[in-house]
């Protein structure tokens, strides 16, 4: 069984829209975050489990136990931020060099494009996605049209200016109504 290298759950809430995110993460717009709760220490520590109300309680040890079908969760290890990195964000967790998104509710569409997003980013074939209800591979083959815009951005971030990145969030704002 492969040993999980990462695994931070700290970032509980995804934007509705991939795109979104990605303009948001360019403008460096904070990401949402679930009551301040750190789910890294939940998914690591006991004593934190402790300070969850039941039901996430509940959530956080199912996540857990969906992780050990993928790999040995033995301890918190970082892994070197490069720019494609801190441009997408990082992983929640990385086994045998397969990207992990971890949540800690229902998976959504955009949990989806999250995890294929990482997969092109690490170039694999594939992701896992890990709710407390499931362990799922997500591919990005199967997502190719959402994530062209995701491929694009990465291409040309450089040459975006901040003008752009906020006219292009106001018309996925936009389009979402």
């Amino acid at each position: 069984m492969a040993y999980i290298q990462y695994v931070s759950c700290s970032e509980i809430w995804t934007f509705a829209s991939n795109k979104v995110w990605f303009l948001k993460k360019l403008l460096g717009i904070p990401p949402v975050y679930g009551k301040g709760i750190k789910r890294h220490e939940a998914v690591f520590s006991d004593s934190a489990l402790n300070e969850l109300e039941e039901r996430e309680r509940d959530n956080v040890l199912s996540v857990r136990e969906m992780l050990k079908k993928i790999g040995d969760v033995e301890e918190e290890r970082g892994f070197k931020k490069n720019e494609s990195y801190s441009l997408m964000g990082k992983a929640d967790g990385i086994s045998n060099s397969i990207p992990i998104e971890v949540k800690f509710y229902r998976s959504s569409k955009a949990d989806k494009l999250q995890a294929a997003s990482y997969a092109l980013l690490y170039g694999t074939d594939k992701a896992w996605l890990v709710t407390p209800y499931s362990v799922e591979e997500v591919y990005p083959s199967e997502h190719m049209a959402e994530l062209m815009f995701t491929i694009d951005a990465i291409k040309s971030f450089k040459k975006i200016s901040k003008e752009d990145i906020l006219s292009l969030l106001e018309e996925v704002e936009k389009s979402k109504k």
